[in-house]
């Protein structure tokens, strides 16, 4: 698909520098100044670089971009499970993704949060159990990004959200991962069905806010 869009729409010189500034490079762009509670993100949304390669990741599946990303969101993550012996005393946290109705996959093709999660470096299966399904969307939704008011991103969002297997998450920690979070109703919502349905404690991270 993406050798498709790169013949009818070349790639823009940003990309290309994105591409090219690698891990080290992803690790300089600025973190958000602040963030919704229960949410770690790790960089600002407002800049331009990141709202690019988010847009490149998220609409593109480019995979260079998204490798550079997953690097440092894997690093992240496991930077603080080391720190954090609680989600690992019984058994390890269960990562997953927020989940795409299936009429938004079916139009984008794939998921990128599991498109970032497929990208973690082989040593991930020693932090977390990655499971896409458990957490699945049942409502369909309007994009959150086209509401203003943070009242309307809640009221559009209940509801959407139901776990298929409920067994597995009996006393688990759970990490939520989404791209962005803007007022945090998506994952506020993820987080609510997953404590409902048995989960010890649910936190959430994104590449941006």
């Amino acid at each position: 698909m993406s050798t498709v869009l790169d013949f009818l729409f070349p790639r823009e010189e940003e990309v290309k520098a994105i591409e090219e500034m690698g891990v080290l490079g992803a690790r300089r762009l600025p973190p958000p100044t602040k963030q919704p509670s229960h949410v770690t993100s790790l960089f600002d949304y407002r800049n331009k670089t990141v709202r690019k390669a988010i847009w490149e990741i998220k609409y593109r599946g480019n995979r260079t971009i998204a490798s550079i990303f997953a690097a440092v969101f894997f690093e992240e993550m496991a930077g603080e499970l080391e720190e954090e012996a609680a989600l690992r005393a019984a058994s390890l946290p269960l990562l997953l993704p927020i989940p795409l109705s299936k009429k938004r996959f079916r139009e984008r093709g794939f998921n990128q949060c599991e498109l970032l999660i497929s990208l973690f470096p082989q040593e991930a299966k020693n932090f977390f159990e990655i499971r896409t399904d458990i957490l699945y969307k049942i409502k369909e939704t309007k994009s959150q990004t086209s509401m203003r008011k943070r009242k309307d991103r809640e009221e559009n969002i209940i509801g959407a959200f139901a776990i298929s297997k409920p067994e597995l998450l009996k006393r688990r920690a759970v990490i939520i991962i989404d791209d962005v979070a803007t007022t945090g109703a998506t994952l506020s919502e993820a987080r609510k069905t997953l404590l409902k349905n048995g989960a010890r404690r649910v936190t959430a991270y994104t590449l941006a806010h």
